[in-house]
C-alpha cells in the first residue's frame, strides 16, 4: 500500500507516523495549497491533513483512518460530540455536519481529488464540496467543540462558505423527502450551529410568524441571543410561547450534558437556571448567555455552550420528525 502524505503542524514534523510522508504546515486549517506541487499521485494512498498538536490523538485518528471505507473525502473526528439518543434520530450524512469540523480533526482526500481541487481552498471546504464520510474517536468532545455563547469571529479560517455547507445539507438530504417550511428551519440551524448567523436570520425571516409551533421564531431568537442582542432575543421567544421541543429538551438536557462532557457545576447549572420548573425556560437561558458571555472560559460560558448545542440539536430533531 501506498504512503499516506500527512500534512501536520510543524511541531510535529520530527514526530513518527507508520506508513506516511510527512509535510509540515503553518496554518491552523491545513489548506489545499500545502499539498506539495507536483505531486505523483500513484505514490500515496491519500493525501491527510490535520491542524493537532497532539500527536497520539493524530495517531489514532490515522487508526481509524485506514479501518475505514476507502472513499474520496473523510474526516475522522478527534472526539464524539453527538449523544446516542439524538444520534439515531438523523441520518448518517447529516449527522457529519452536525458534529462541526475543527482543526484538531483528520481531514483525508484522495490523490484525484487533491489534483483536481483549487489551491485557495482549505481541506475543509474541499470535503463539503462532495459526498463524504466520517467516524470519531469515542473521546468526550473539548468544549471547542460547541458553538460560542456569541458569534465566532474565526469562521472564516476554515475555508467555508454558507453557500458550501447549504450544498452539504442537500447532500444530506438528497432522496429524504424534507421539504417547505421544515426543510427551512433545518438549513436555518445548521447554519446557526456552523456560526452563520446573518445566513440563519435570512432564512428565519422569510418565515416570520410561521407554523403551529412557530419553530422559525424559535431559531430566530436563538440567533439573537448569540448576536447577542438579549432584548430582540426575549421578544422572539415570547412570540414562540410554549413550545413541544422546550419540554423535551428538559427531559433529557443533564443525561445529554452528561454523556458530551458536562461537569457535575455545569448540570447543576441547568438544573438551575434553565429547567428548575420541569421545561425549557427560554429567557433564563437568554440571561445565562448574557453571564457567559461576561465571563468567557467559567463554568457560565461552558454549561451555556453545551446547553446551546444540544439545544440546536433538539431542535433539528423536532424539526426532522415534524417533517416524517
Amino acid at each position: 500500500m501506498s504512503e499516506v502524505l500527512l500534512i501536520v503542524p510543524e511541531v510535529l514534523a520530527a514526530e513518527p507516523f507508520d506508513g506516511c510522508l510527512l509535510v509540515p504546515h503553518r496554518n491552523r486549517w491545513p489548506m489545499m495549497s500545502d499539498v506539495p506541487r507536483g505531486f505523483q499521485a500513484s505514490e500515496y494512498s491519500c493525501i491527510a491533513a490535520t491542524g493537532a498538536t497532539d500527536a497520539d490523538s493524530v495517531r489514532r485518528m490515522l487508526k481509524t483512518l485506514t479501518s475505514t471505507e476507502a472513499i474520496d473525502r473523510r474526516i475522522v473526528f478527534a472526539e464524539d460530540a453527538l449523544p446516542a439518543g439524538l444520534r439515531d434520530v438523523f441520518q448518517k450524512p447529516l449527522c457529519s455536519l452536525l458534529q462541526r469540523t475543527l482543526p484538531q480533526d483528520l481531514m483525508c482526500i484522495s490523490a484525484k481529488v487533491a489534483q483536481e481541487s483549487v489551491a485557495s481552498d482549505s481541506f475543509c471546504a474541499t470535503i463539503l464540496r462532495g459526498d463524504f464520510a466520517t467516524t470519531c474517536l469515542q473521546v468526550e468532545p473539548r468544549i471547542e467543540r460547541f458553538p460560542q455563547a456569541g458569534p465566532r469571529r474565526e469562521k472564516s479560517e476554515c475555508g467555508l462558505s454558507s453557500a458550501m455547507l447549504r450544498s452539504g445539507v442537500d447532500n444530506a438530504f438528497e432522496g429524504v423527502k424534507v421539504l417547505g417550511f421544515e426543510r427551512k428551519c433545518i438549513t436555518s440551524g445548521i447554519l446557526l450551529l456552523w456560526d452563520f448567523l446573518n445566513e440563519s436570520h435570512e432564512i428565519s425571516q422569510t418565515m416570520e410568524g410561521q407554523g403551529n409551533p412557530r419553530t422559525a421564531d424559535y431559531w430566530h431568537g436563538i440567533m439573537h441571543r448569540r448576536e447577542p442582542d438579549a432584548g430582540n432575543a426575549a421578544y422572539w421567544f415570547r412570540r414562540v410561547g410554549s413550545h413541544p421541543a422546550f419540554d423535551s429538551l428538559a427531559s433529557n438536557l443533564v443525561r445529554w450534558m452528561q454523556e458530551i462532557g458536562a461537569s457535575e457545576d455545569e448540570c447543576e447549572f441547568a438544573k438551575r437556571k434553565v429547567i428548575a420548573n420541569g421545561s425549557l425556560d427560554p429567557f433564563a437561558l437568554v440571561e445565562l448567555s448574557t453571564q457567559a458571555l461576561r465571563k468567557p472560559g467559567q463554568v457560565e460560558d461552558s454549561a451555556l455552550r453545551r446547553i446551546q448545542y444540544l439545544e440546536i440539536l433538539n431542535l433539528l430533531a423536532w424539526s426532522m420528525a415534524t417533517a416524517s
